[in-house]
């Protein structure tokens, strides 16, 4: 059976006294949601004795498509080209290839660049204080979690060298190698100045 073929169908069994109402088929697929995550704490709690978790499964996912279906036909749309838009999605976003990162420092002056190519090393010593290294040059201030418990804080900046390599864009990087875009007092003050890498500051938070 297609998608658009039990779209079909699973109308049929739509008793809604207004078929433009998109709230009962919400609420439906949140309380089955509800109901599947019910399920599973069972199984969490009962182990291997819960034999019946996977037909209680199939049961909400059947309930879940069904709410689904009155959705999309309820928003004029086909679950046949959902499917298939979702598969071209997931296809994109898992390729394995990433797009290249854009260039916001071509035609700067090389000294007010991102490195393009870059070894750098965290070292942790006893105390856990991280410090971190672009080649023999220590880059920053040593950093401990800042924390009551240890959640690994003190390894974040894996996050800003991942956003200068994957995005192109890092204003704390720039600032702590150095590479702030000063020839343009605009773009120094703008891109690379306090407000932006208070921004990226809290993102990686």
């Amino acid at each position: 059976m297609d998608f658009d073929e039990y779209q079909r169908l699973a109308a049929l069994t739509d008793a809604r006294p207004d078929r433009s109402d998109v709230g009962f088929p919400l609420l439906g697929l949140a309380g089955e949601v509800g109901t599947l995550i019910a399920e599973h704490k069972k199984s969490m709690r009962f182990g291997e004795m819960y034999v019946s978790f996977p037909m209680q499964v199939a049961e909400e996912l059947g309930d879940l498509l069904w709410y689904a279906a009155a959705l999309a036909r309820t928003c004029g749309l086909s679950l046949n080209e959902i499917a298939e838009g979702n598969l071209r999605k997931t296809a994109a976003a898992w390729s394995g290839e990433l797009p290249p990162a854009h260039v916001y420092d071509e035609g700067f002056p090389p000294q007010e660049r991102l490195p393009r190519r870059a070894s750098f090393t965290f070292t942790s010593d006893p105390n856990g204080v991280v410090r971190i290294f672009f080649g023999a040059e220590p880059v920053g201030h040593p950093v401990d979690d800042n924390a009551y418990e240890e959640d690994h804080y003190r390894f974040h900046d894996a996050f800003h060298l991942a956003n200068a390599a994957v995005l192109g864009w890092s204003p704390l990087l720039r600032s702590l190698l150095k590479r702030k875009r000063k020839s343009s007092a605009t773009i120094d003050r703008v891109e690379d100045g306090a407000r932006a890498i208070f921004l990226e500051e809290g993102i990686v938070a």
